[in-house]
Formats: C-alpha cells, sequence, structure tokens
C-alpha cells in the first residue's frame, strides 16, 4: 500500500492493516489513515482539538435533530476518537460506548490525538456486530447509534447487512435514532439504502462535497420538517463550537425516495 501523503509521524502494522499518522503539511492537521493518499481516517488540529474537519463529522451531528437530548450514545467505529469526543462536547454529560475492532486504532487515538477513555467514555475493543448483538441480549438501550466503520476500501460486509441493521434497531432506545457514514457514490448506493429503509424505515440524507453522505433515521417517525428546522435553529450554539450550524446542515438534510433495490443480506 502506498504511504501516504504529508509527513509521516508513525508505521504501525496492526492485524487489520497498516496505519500511519500523517502531519498534514497544509493545515498541520494530524490524520489518522489506512495508506491511501486520500484514505484518512480521521484527522485533528492539535491547536484547536475540539473542532470538526470533515464536513462528514460535521453533518453526523444532524442526528441531534432527531433526538436532540440523548442520554446514551453509541459509535461504532472510533478513527482518532474525534466523534465521542463530539457528542461530549455537544451534550454535556451523554454517555458515550465507543466500539472498535482493532486496539491499534484504539492505541493510536490514545497516543496521538488526544482520546481519552473515562469521564463518561468506555472503549470497547471488539467486533461491532459481536458487541451489537450482546447488548441487545443484555438489554442495552442508546439513544443514538452512530454507524461510521471503514476499512481501507469500504464498510466492512457483514456490518452492511439486514441481519447487523436489526441487531442495531434492537439497541435502540424509544425514540432513538442512527446516523450512518456512506459513500455518496457508490455501486452498493441504492442497496444500501433499501437495506436501511427495510429495517429502520423512512430515511433522511445530508450529503457533503467530501463524497459522504449520512443517512439519518428514527424507526419511531421522523419528526416533521417544521420541528427539525425548530431544533436545528436551538442547536445552534450548542453546535459552533464544532464548526457546525443549521445553516451548514439544513440546506443538505432531505428525505429520501424509496429504494427499489435488493436489500443486502
Amino acid at each position: 500500500t502506498p504511504a501516504p501523503a504529508g509527513r509521516v509521524l508513525r508505521v504501525e502494522r496492526s492485524a487489520y492493516r497498516t496505519l500511519y499518522v500523517v502531519e498534514d503539511g497544509t493545515h498541520h492537521w494530524r490524520c489518522l489513515t489506512f495508506g491511501k493518499a486520500d484514505g484518512r481516517q480521521s484527522c485533528v488540529d492539535p491547536a484547536h482539538p475540539e473542532r470538526l474537519l470533515f464536513d462528514y463529522t460535521r453533518a453526523t451531528l444532524g442526528v441531534l435533530y432527531l433526538n436532540p437530548h440523548p442520554q446514551r450514545v453509541l459509535i461504532v467505529g472510533l478513527g482518532g476518537g474525534v466523534m465521542p469526543r463530539a457528542f461530549r462536547q455537544a451534550v454535556p454529560g451523554v454517555a458515550v460506548d465507543a466500539v472498535e475492532i482493532d486496539p491499534a486504532v484504539v492505541a493510536a487515538a490514545r497516543r496521538d490525538f488526544g482520546y481519552r477513555d473515562g469521564d463518561g467514555v468506555a472503549t470497547h475493543i471488539q467486533d461491532a456486530r459481536v458487541f451489537v448483538r450482546a447488548q441487545a441480549k443484555a438489554g442495552v438501550r442508546y439513544d443514538i447509534v452512530v454507524l461510521d466503520a471503514f476499512d481501507k476500501d469500504y464498510i466492512p460486509e457483514h456490518l452492511l447487512t439486514q441481519e447487523f441493521l436489526t441487531q442495531v434497531r434492537q439497541v435502540l432506545a424509544p425514540g432513538g435514532a442512527i446516523a450512518a457514514n456512506t459513500f455518496a457514490r457508490s455501486a452498493l448506493r441504492a442497496h444500501e439504502q433499501a437495506t436501511y429503509q427495510v429495517v429502520f424505515g423512512p430515511l433522511l440524507e445530508i450529503a457533503v462535497d467530501s463524497g459522504n453522505r449520512i443517512l439519518l433515521a428514527r424507526p419511531d417517525g421522523l419528526p416533521e420538517p417544521s420541528t427539525v428546522n425548530a431544533r436545528a435553529k436551538e442547536m445552534d450554539s450548542r453546535l459552533a463550537p464544532l464548526d457546525t450550524s443549521s445553516a451548514f446542515l439544513l440546506p443538505r438534510l432531505h428525505p429520501l425516495e424509496t429504494a427499489t433495490a435488493r436489500p443486502l443480506t
């Protein structure tokens, strides 16, 4: 795998991938990549670690428009630990479970990106599907679930299926919502959409310029557009320190048509 662009600070080969910690020469960001020049998994600005640097991370917080006062959040895929920190900042006091299969990613997040366990954040080094199934059996419920697990190419196959998403639905609390980071242009786009709709019902999408899209769902029914708009404006003060706002999110937020493709199983 070719080394990524920028000054390489650290290289580590795990059981799953080769990890690079790179300093971006343009912005002086610190980035975690899995070896592809355009495949940055996570970046932080060491001078302002609270800032969200990518549009897809800003868009993920749009799930708070569906459930603005979560008490417990599950994040699948850790990267540099950006999203647990963002939710803790946007919703003070929220409890976050972060699940990551690769212990080398967790070590890099702690060592190079300022990620910290404790103070409401618990890290679980485990396959996400195994973890979700166990939480469902134990009766654990989440107000928000964020699906953001990627390998060097795309989302791991077993985390794309109707069976896995059904297990995710089982761990949602009443009124619970999900946000899923996927590619806007993918051969699987229609199939992914159909799979999410079979499990969760109607979807909203936030499409961003990076080529990603965030799928949003709430199985108990999506709120009315007027409610979403009102919540968005109310949350601007909470999201401003994270470099996102209703002015950024609302123009990109729209409902999705029902896909006719075959769901992924």
